[in-house]
């Protein structure tokens, strides 16, 4: 994998940003995001995809991109 600095994409919890690493896996054409500590149960979170993100030709977002999701039971 190839690893993404910045923040230009955010995970984050009950408005706290999620620690962690992002790279992205050439092989799959994916973008990983490996927590620092495991996510937590029964939680709802968001995932921000911010303007200044890029593709390899430079390319950026015009506006935020977002999209939430809820951690399951344990």
């Amino acid at each position: 994998p190839v690893d993404l600095y910045g923040n230009p994409i955010q995970l984050l919890v009950e408005e706290s940003t999620v620690q962690g690493k992002l790279s992205f896996d050439l092989n799959q054409n994916a973008i990983i995001f490996q927590p620092t500590e495991p996510l937590l149960y029964n939680k709802d979170y968001s995932i921000k995809v911010l303007p200044e993100f890029h593709d390899v030709s430079g390319n950026t977002f015009i506006v935020l991109h977002e999209w939430q999701f809820k951690s399951l039971n344990p």
